[in-house]
């Protein structure tokens, strides 16, 4: 895939119940997550 260059984004995460916000997905592991996928894609 060919990278361009990023003008910016934002990124929505969330949690809905207390076992999410302390399991595999809570925000913190959400923003890793996508942020790696964005690095991957755009150039940042």
């Amino acid at each position: 895939m060919k990278k361009r260059q990023a003008n910016g984004a934002v990124l929505y995460i969330r949690v809905s119940t207390d076992e999410q916000a302390i399991g595999p997905f809570n925000l913190i592991n959400q923003e890793k997550m996508c942020t790696a996928c964005f690095k991957n894609i755009f150039v940042v």
